[in-house]
């Protein structure tokens, strides 16, 4: 809708709310409508169709525009959050080592929703925030008007950002969420844009066996919860590496039993750690031990961390030249729909990125 047929709707939506229209009456027809507010006609059916939408009113072909019932107030702020052009975004940017998302992300869904009208609130969540923080953000969301929420990366405990989404219960508007990884894609109860970990485990193992790659182990810290992320890379690993030796040690005894996995397995054995940040530990201590990546062992990871850039790992990246633009695309292609009550996954598509750390050397004389 434009600016004047938002205007209508907001009128009659008002008339009807207020019950200076009530249930049988006639709305005033479009010709007196377009009138009233010095426009044509297809400025006004817009606004009618939204009514027609929400099932307030019905058309009569001799009666004219009828209203079906007056709404009470919760779904009247649910029709106004519908109508609304503000979109809350919250997340944690507060973090050094925020990755997946970061200001980046934010201006890119802003840039979208403002070319569109929209206005954007960004609300920071502090790292562990305590739940009186949490409970009185809910409170906020829920009761201003905003058509759409974003949730972005949330540095908080599992069960905090299940105890958050409770909170959330009862939000009016359509909620999306960015799935890094944290859950499975049908468990989100939002709209989401997702990271799909099996699929990066295949992406690594793919390239990896392709250049050449034989001898393989996949070495995980100690996590009695094994999280989602971390089972389902590793199970893309194994789809792609069925022979892939698995590893897994104690935080304290990590680096060095690495070490030792290194030294037993011979040369040519290739260590694959969870994300980059076990691969700079891992980095940093076989140095320390007097082995050499590509030399010694070759070394792959995920996530392209900016903070590890400096051991020039191969990693598998998300795609975070993406991840603002298609959240975006998501609410504004949802908020044009008349039905709300279909749930929508969009994947993105790590990709491979290949540095020195995995270099094959047997490659390279051939």
């Amino acid at each position: 809708m434009n600016k004047t047929s938002r205007k209508i709707y907001e009128y009659l939506l008002d008339l009807i709310a207020k019950g200076k229209i009530s249930a049988g009456d006639r709305l005033p027809t479009e010709t007196e409508l377009a009138e009233q507010f010095n426009t044509s006609r297809a400025s006004v059916n817009p606004a009618i169709k939204r009514l027609e939408s929400q099932d307030l009113v019905f058309r009569n072909k001799r009666q004219g525009t009828i209203v079906k019932f007056t709404p009470g107030p919760d779904l009247l702020r649910q029709f106004k959050s519908a109508h609304a052009k503000i979109v809350y975004a919250v997340g944690s940017l507060s973090r050094i080592d925020n990755f997946h998302w970061g200001e980046f992300t934010l201006r890119q869904i802003e840039d979208a929703l403002m070319r569109q009208g929209y206005q954007v609130i960004f609300k920071d969540v502090p790292t562990h925030a305590e739940p009186e923080f949490l409970q009185a953000l809910a409170d906020e969301l829920l009761s201003n008007i905003s058509s759409s929420l974003v949730i972005l990366p949330l540095w908080l405990v599992s069960t905090q950002i299940d105890e958050f989404f409770r909170m959330l219960s009862g939000y009016p508007g359509e909620i999306f969420y960015y799935n890094r990884g944290d859950m499975p894609i049908d468990s989100c109860p939002y709209h989401s844009v997702c990271l799909d970990p099996f699929s990066e485990g295949k992406i690594l193992g793919s390239f990896l066996k392709s250049s050449g790659h034989r001898n393989f182990a996949f070495c995980q810290m100690d996590n009695p919860t094994d999280s989602y992320w971390l089972h389902r890379r590793r199970a893309g690993l194994l789809f792609e590496i069925p022979d892939l030796k698995v590893c897994s040690y104690s935080k304290e005894n990590y680096t060095r039993k690495v070490c030792e996995t290194i030294r037993e397995s011979g040369n040519d054995v290739t260590i694959i750690a969870p994300n980059d940040r076990l691969a700079a530990d891992i980095f940093e201590a076989t140095s320390n031990e007097g082995l050499v990546v590509t030399e010694d062992f070759y070394l792959a990871s995920f996530d392209n961390n900016p903070l590890f850039r400096a051991c020039n790992l191969t990693t598998v990246a998300p795609p975070q030249e993406k991840i603002g633009i298609m959240l975006a695309k998501l609410i504004l292609d949802k908020n044009r729909q008349l039905d709300h009550h279909d749930r929508i996954a969009v994947i993105l598509e790590s990709k491979l990125i290949e540095r020195s750390t995995t270099i094959n050397k047997n490659r390279q004389k051939k």
